[in-house]
């Protein structure tokens, strides 16, 4: 199964190190530049991955302004209807509430809190230390 990580910059790093640490290992990325930390195989546009059997996607591209955060979900949205499935990240350290909601594709870094009755969009970032509280 291909397993998929879109992007490779910086904050692709710590999404990597806790698919490993579950036993999910990326086996391809897409970026324009390869690179020299990730031992996977490099794909250098998204038609390169559209071309592979879909498997599960992660989008390990960081988005803070508004355009960015537009991307980030056009290419949530390209994937899945090529027919990837996206995939959670969420670090052990984490702490959600069992009330909470969490949609597809989702990235809860280490030391985030997320609280009851809460509902995270598709392709959302709760970053490092970051609390998103109840209701």
């Amino acid at each position: 199964m291909n397993q998929l990580l879109v992007g490779a910059g910086g904050h692709s790093r710590a999404l990597v190190e806790i698919l490993e640490r579950e036993g999910n290992a990326v086996n391809a990325y897409v970026d324009p530049r390869p690179n020299d930390w990730l031992g996977a195989r490099h794909l250098a546009c998204d038609d390169e991955a559209f071309a592979l059997e879909p498997g599960w996607f992660v989008i390990g591209l960081g988005a803070m302004s508004p355009d960015k955060l537009i991307s980030r979900l056009k290419l949530y949205e390209g994937y899945r209807s090529q027919g990837w499935q996206p995939k959670c990240v969420i670090d052990p350290h984490a702490n959600i509430s069992p009330d909470a909601h969490l949609g597809d594709s989702v990235i809860v870094l280490a030391g985030a809190t997320v609280q009851p009755n809460v509902q995270v969009g598709d392709a959302s970032i709760i970053n490092v230390g970051a609390a998103v509280t109840h209701d």
